[in-house]
């Protein structure tokens, strides 16, 4: 017969996963804060390469015509990137530390926010006048496909 679990065990338990998920945690937001750091390098580049295109989406944009539909289209490359970096995010998250569910995905979302933040304040920089308007959108495709792609892996993987 197995012994009867007092207060105190039980105590002890939930003490130990206490401990487990705030370690689990820790290595989450190590992982992520390092993965987000990549991130930015490839979204500064991304951004300071694609200048050209982003400036003449935006005469489109504002300029109207028969083609404002291809002014869309630099949101469409962000949004890839986007989606491919929060994939990449909660994979690496969810595998590191094996952490799922709510918390995780609060980390993935505080990553993808310093992602979206560091290119906004990049993008002050790199452009020289009035930033496009179409960046602007970019960012929210990009931030809006991050967190679906990351949520597969930290939520509805789970």
């Amino acid at each position: 017969m197995p012994p009867e679990s007092t207060a105190e065990d039980e105590q002890k338990a939930m003490e130990r996963e206490r401990v487990i998920l705030r370690e689990a945690g820790t290595i989450t937001a190590r992982t992520a804060l390092l993965w987000s750091a990549v991130g930015i390098a490839v979204l500064i580049a991304v951004i300071h390469a694609m200048r050209a295109s982003l400036v003449s989406a935006d005469e489109l944009f504002h300029g109207g015509g028969l083609h404002w539909d291809h002014a869309l289209m630099p949101s469409v490359l962000f949004g890839l990137l986007g989606a491919a970096f929060g994939a990449l995010l909660g994979w690496r998250m969810t595998s590191s530390s094996g952490l799922t569910g709510v918390l995780a995905w609060r980390i993935g979302a505080m990553a993808i926010a310093f992602f979206v933040l560091a290119g906004g304040v990049t993008s002050l920089f790199i452009f020289s006048g009035t930033v496009p308007v179409t960046l602007w959108l970019s960012l929210f495709a990009m931030t809006l496909a991050a967190l679906g792609t990351m949520s597969i892996f930290t939520t509805w993987a789970a």
